[in-house]
Order: C-alpha cells, then sequence, then structure tokens
C-alpha cells in the first residue's frame, strides 16, 4: 500500500468510495487524488508490455497539433537542448530537432527507445532520473502523459529542477480530474486505469505540486472534450470506445469547418472554467 500522499508525505488520506476499484484517496493536505495501492512490478511490466504501437500510429491531425505547440514552446526560452521524459514516439522530439536543438529522450520500453534512436535522437538512461556525462542542463523538459503514471514526484521533480538550465522550462500534460468527462463518467472515466494511472490531477493540484518543487507557473489551461465519448454516453453504449471510432470523430470534427467553429467555442468554455479533458501546463525554474 502506498501510505503517503506522493506529493506532500501527508497521510491524512480520505477513502473515494465510488473509486474503489482503482483504489482511490484523496489528501485532505493538498487534496490529490491517487491510488493508494502500488502496483506489482509483474502489473506493471504487463500493462506496458501489451502497448501496441504498430498498430496505432500517430494520425496526422495528431502531429499537426504537436508541430504548433512545439512552436509555441520553442519561443517561450529558444532552448539548445530538449529533453523528453518518456518520449513515447518521439514526436515533440522531432519538431524540435526540426528547429536546431539537440534532442534527448528517455523511455520505459526498449521499443520505444529504438524508434527515437532511429529517428537520431540521443537516449538517455536512467528513465526519470537521467543524468548526462558532462553534466549538461536541459533548457526545456518535455514531460507529456507521465506525471499520471508515476507516484515518485517527490523524487524526480527535484530532479528535473536540478538538471534545468537557470532559464529551464518544463512541460507537462495530464488527463484533468476536474475535467467535464469525469463528472459524467466517473469511475468510467477511460483514464482511470489503475495500475496504468496512479494520480489525478486538477489545475490546482498540479500548480501546488510544481510551486513545491521549485517551479513557477507560466500558463495552464484545459482543452478538449471527447467526441466519442460523449455521444456513446448519450447513447447508453456499454461498450468501450475504440480508438478507431476516435480517430474517425476526430478527422470529422478536424475537417468540417462548423465542427472546427463549434470545437473551438467549447474549448473557450472549458479552458475558461478548467473543464477541459487534459491540462496543458508550462513552468519556469524558479
Amino acid at each position: 500500500m502506498v501510505i503517503n500522499c506522493p506529493i506532500c508525505n501527508s497521510n491524512n488520506l480520505f477513502e473515494l468510495r465510488n473509486y474503489k476499484k482503482n483504489h482511490l484517496s484523496k489528501c485532505l493536505n493538498c487534496s490529490l487524488v491517487f491510488s493508494n495501492k502500488k502496483p506489482t512490478k509483474e502489473e506493471i511490466i504487463d500493462v506496458y508490455s501489451n502497448y501496441n504501437y504498430e498498430n496505432h500510429p500517430p494520425t496526422e491531425i495528431t502531429k499537426f497539433k504537436i508541430r504548433e505547440i512545439t512552436k509555441h514552446l520553442f519561443f517561450l526560452n529558444k532552448p539548445n537542448n530538449v529533453l523528453d521524459v518518456g518520449c513515447g514516439q518521439a514526436l515533440f522530439l522531432d519538431e524540435f530537432k526540426k528547429l536546431g536543438c539537440t534532442t534527448f529522450a528517455t523511455e520505459f520500453d526498449n521499443r520505444l527507445s529504438d524508434i527515437a534512436r532511429k529517428k537520431g535522437h540521443l537516449v538517455v538512461e536512467s528513465g526519470l532520473y537521467p543524468k548526462f556525462k558532462n553534466k549538461e542542463k536541459m533548457d526545456m523538459i518535455i514531460f507529456t502523459e507521465v506525471i499520471e503514471h508515476i507516484t515518485e514526484q517527490r523524487n524526480c521533480l527535484p530532479h528535473f529542477h536540478n538538471i534545468l538550465s537557470d532559464e529551464g522550462i518544463i512541460y507537462i500534460t495530464t488527463p484533468n480530474f476536474s475535467s467535464l468527462e469525469r463528472k459524467l463518467f466517473k469511475e468510467k472515466w477511460e483514464f482511470i486505469c489503475y495500475p496504468e494511472h496512479l494520480c489525478y490531477f486538477t489545475v490546482k493540484t498540479l500548480d501546488s505540486c510544481m510551486n513545491r518543487f521549485g517551479f513557477k507557473k507560466i500558463y495552464s489551461y484545459t482543452e478538449n472534450i471527447s467526441i466519442a465519448a460523449v455521444l456513446e454516453y448519450l447513447n447508453n453504449s456499454k461498450n468501450s470506445i475504440g480508438n478507431d471510432k476516435q480517430n474517425f470523430y476526430q478527422k470529422v470534427a478536424f475537417e468540417s469547418k462548423l465542427l472546427t467553429f463549434i470545437k473551438s467555442q467549447v474549448n473557450f468554455l472549458l479552458r475558461h472554467t478548467n473543464l477541459g479533458m487534459r491540462i496543458f501546463s508550462a513552468y519556469k525554474k524558479i
């Protein structure tokens, strides 16, 4: 069992009764929601070894979005080098490399490390605790869709702080526990999935977490709602939503001018109410 909160180390916890299947508790000190059961090594290996990257290549829409985000991040501090912790298929690093940055990657899965190497990125060992031979400092760290998978925030975030340059920036994305989707679907929300996801952040708890470990917010907002998930919910469907169906709805929404306009208005509301499906945040090293 994970007795203490992964962020503030408090043991003053409240069990969320409607989320028992995923062992969720809320810290009454810092408000983080997390799994109070620590997965075994076998459970972790079983989850990640079953990822099928070959059958789910990134869509052109996903690549476009990452390209736009990368351009925005680049102009925040014009980094010379970038580290992506848990780089996945190295899509962010591909774009930073095009902008002339030296790109470093870490990955839990050796298959993804091989993909990063083949693309010309420098793979660094030690996962969440990358070390550089020449004690290099990173100008930017990409940490997308990873922070919810771990309970080592008290250790890895100070390490990131240490390896960032003085003007260094860390970019984080993670599912939003305060999202409209989670409020609708409750324990059936697709992102609540032990042992893959262990920590569940809101804008407020992520900000509190990052401040605690020496980072100051540049910006933070929430965005997106799954059209496929909402339609399934309205239809009272008990079937899970496959990637093919999600990609289809994403493509239709992207290509339709009317739906693009509607989605932009919805995202405007989600940003201002912090009800979007996902949190997008950038923090500067203090």
